[in-house]
């Protein structure tokens, strides 16, 4: 068990993929439900003030542990804006290192945050180096995990 501000963070569950239960304390009322929106893409597109724009989310579907990429692509030292959709009633978020694993230093993250309908917006830097940049949910690390390829 852990805790971050009001929330407990409860794993539950074994085996190949377990799950983490979030309390709020002292939250009171009904878990909101989702509402179908398009599929992002991961892409570049224009963003605001003209910064490539990538998208990312964690679907609410299945057990709500994935990414739906494993695979964003920007210009190498390009200044880019990121949007994280987590769509899942499970927390989780979005961590860009500078390096092919977490032991990498941190380029970016959004906050761990619980969904339906969570989303966060981040602005950063691609490393001007071109190459292959590990990104990772640090809640799911094992399973929600990708790269960043600087091209």
């Amino acid at each position: 068990m852990s805790a971050a501000g009001d929330t407990l963070f409860v794993p539950v569950g074994l085996g190949a993929r377990p799950m983490v239960l979030a309390l709020v304390l002292g939250a009171t009322g009904t878990i909101p439900t989702a509402t179908p929106s398009a599929t992002p893409t991961s892409s570049p597109s224009p963003g605001p003030a003209g910064n490539p724009a990538l998208q990312i989310s964690t679907p609410n579907q299945g057990d709500g542990i994935l990414f739906d990429t494993k695979q964003l692509t920007a210009e190498a030292g390009a200044r880019v804006s990121l949007t994280y959709t987590n769509g899942s009633a499970i927390p989780h978020d979005w961590h860009l290192f500078d390096g092919p694993n977490a032991s990498a230093p941190s380029i970016v993250s959004t906050k761990i945050q619980a969904g339906p309908n969570d989303v966060q917006h981040v602005s950063f830097r691609v490393p001007s180096n071109p190459g292959r940049y590990y990104f990772q949910c640090d809640v799911h690390p094992s399973l929600m995990n990708g790269f960043l390829i600087a091209s």
